[in-house]
């Protein structure tokens, strides 16, 4: 009978195999829509996310990438000046439909 750490390392192990499957940098991005990317250099998706920027603009992909110093997870969400200006730039790419 497997015992719970076994049992909790496969579970963590299939978690990792999903989360490698549905990374967007794992794969193509060559049908990939226009995308605005929003990150701070604080989040703990930073990594990915300069990852993404840069094989977006490898593979020609168009990639609207905004990098705010400092920022954490979930940033906008706060009451600050940089929230303000993210979600006024949200809205602007909204409005103008993506063209920027």
């Amino acid at each position: 009978m497997p015992s719970i750490q076994s049992k909790a390392i496969n579970v963590l192990l299939r978690l990792m195999r999903m989360k490698r499957a549905v990374n967007p940098v794992n794969g193509s991005l060559k049908d990939l829509a226009p995308v605005t990317l929003f990150i701070g250099t604080r989040d703990i998706l930073y990594p990915d996310c300069r990852k993404l920027r840069d094989k977006a603009a490898a593979e020609g992909v168009r990639l609207d990438y905004r990098e705010y110093d400092q920022m954490v997870h979930n940033w906008m969400l706060g009451p600050m000046p940089e929230a303000k200006h993210a979600i006024a730039e949200i809205v602007e790419t909204i409005s103008s439909n993506g063209r920027r």
